[in-house]
């Protein structure tokens, strides 16, 4: 091999194959860049083959007999007698469940889920066969039968200005910094301007919020960076960061403050979390700096994190007024919505997996020219995994735009993994018995969030958690193992 360093980067290489003249990587856990990228001239030279032996990577010259067959994708296979995992089988386990018994643990979940699912329409719904273009609308009436409550109701409890509160009083509890408005020019008169300071009032970095939904505006919600931190000549020598966050909520009618569901909320302290990554970063290099170099499967862990905050009943209780009353959300109303959080959440686990799984096959070791298409190759992975299966007709990787044009090509998974990673950094927390801890607050402002991409991220998780990642924390946040 003629970089022995490749060899350190092993400790979680997975398996490495060629396709077409290219080589991809891929790791377990957190990549490096998705996958080190494909490869491009002059960047991340590989001339060896890994696979997995016993739990460890083993490496294979490519130009040697010993070395897995390409159509072995889906089957386990032996390589001079030692049993060596199948692609597929590695995936799935490095997706979520860590043994065979656990994926099978997981997906009687899904299946318990479909089953009650198809009681329900027949015995409710007077749908003999529940079809998969039925389980949208079954599902929701399950949904209302179970719990009872309506988004609306709940919508008319989240006004603006105090969730905006909320917010901010859990950014500045949480890693000690003060957030005041400020001013800028702007390019509609709904975007408000921010700033947040350290204690002692230096600024730290500022912020744009543009809320409301424009008939020009771009749809969805995102964040965006304006100004990245960084070391200049001028000043004092560093430039502050500046950050956009854009979401496409209704905007105030009838003189009354917006209301926004909780779903929105959600979306706010997402997008909140990315902004945070940006603008609390403490490193000067404009290539790593805030969200700069930060792995694609490890960017989602800072905002994902924040969600959890929209689950504690002492943020939910500070941050309503109903729009007419001004009384707080009722504890009665939010424990159904808690208990709502994890309705389904075996069936949406093994449909991301199945999406992640489609999506790594796919850009691994898939051949256009070859026997097996693409659909036969989606057929596959939902064998294993899916429990709901859709009509031969239907054509669903034609619009999965996410790994054709949304940047998620063999990085699919990245939004379960980043689930892992902030419900595991959420549990350090709960361990201690206090959402704004504020020893752990600042461990994870100087471990995780201040450190941008100025090391691997795993390296960031290990600072902070003093381990590895477990799923543990996101099963149980799922309800899929006991609290």
């Amino acid at each position: 091999m003629k970089d022995e360093s490749l060899k350190a980067r092993a400790e979680d290489l997975f398996v490495v194959h060629q396709l077409k003249g290219r080589e991809v990587c891929t790791r377990l856990g957190i990549s490096e860049r998705t996958f080190y990228n494909w490869k491009k001239e002059g960047e991340w030279e590989f001339d060896a083959f890994v696979t997995l032996r016993a739990g460890q990577p083993v490496f294979f010259d490519p130009n040697s007999e010993d070395k897995p067959e390409t159509g072995d994708l889906f089957v386990d296979t032996e390589l001079n007698g030692i049993k060596v995992k199948s692609v597929l089988q590695i995936y799935k386990e490095a997706a979520f469940a860590r043994t065979p018994a656990e994926w099978a643990d997981m997906a009687g979940l899904a299946e318990k889920d479909i089953a009650e699912l198809r009681e329900f329409s027949k015995q409710e719904l007077g749908l003999e066969t529940l079809e998969p273009w039925d389980v949208g609308f079954a599902s929701e009436k399950l949904l209302q039968a179970r719990y009872a409550f309506s988004e609306q109701e709940v919508k008319r409890y989240f006004t603006e200005d105090k969730v905006l509160g909320g917010l901010f009083h859990v950014v500045e509890t949480l890693f000690g910094v003060r957030l005041k408005p400020d001013t800028a020019p702007v390019w509609h008169e709904d975007v408000r301007f921010f700033r947040i300071e350290s204690p002692d009032g230096a600024l730290i970095g500022q912020f744009y919020i543009d809320l409301y939904a424009r008939e020009t505006k771009r749809g969805g919600a995102w964040m965006d960076e304006a100004i990245t931190r960084r070391r200049v000549s001028k000043g004092d020598g560093i430039q502050k960061p500046v950050a956009y966050l854009n979401c496409n909520f209704s905007r105030p009618v009838g003189g009354k403050p917006a209301t926004f569901s909780h779903d929105d909320v959600i979306t706010l302290f997402h997008e909140t979390g990315h902004g945070l990554h940006h603008l609390l970063t403490q490193v000067d290099e404009l290539g790593v700096s805030g969200i700069h170099g930060v792995e694609w499967d490890a960017v989602e862990r800072p905002s994902q994190f924040m969600e959890n905050y929209c689950w504690e009943w002492s943020v939910v209780q500070q941050m309503t007024a109903h729009v007419d009353t001004g009384e707080p959300l009722p504890r009665e109303l939010f424990d159904k919505m808690l208990s709502a959080k994890n309705f389904q959440s075996g069936m949406q686990t093994v449909r991301q997996l199945e999406f992640s799984l489609f999506d790594l096959l796919l850009h691994s070791d898939f051949d256009p020219a070859g026997k097996v298409s693409v659909l036969d190759l989606l057929a596959t992975v939902r064998r294993e995994v899916a429990v709901i299966v859709p009509p031969e007709w239907h054509r669903f990787p034609n619009s999965f735009s996410h790994i054709f044009a949304g940047g998620y090509g063999a990085g699919y998974f990245s939004y379960k993994w980043a689930e892992v990673l902030s419900a595991d950094c959420y549990a350090t927390f709960e361990e201690v018995g206090n959402p704004f801890d504020p020893a752990t607050g600042q461990r994870f402002l100087k471990e995780i969030i201040a450190a941008g991409g100025a090391r691997p991220a795993l390296e960031n998780f290990r600072a902070f958690r003093g381990r590895d990642p477990q799923v543990d924390a996101l099963l149980r946040h799922s309800g899929m193992i006991p609290a």
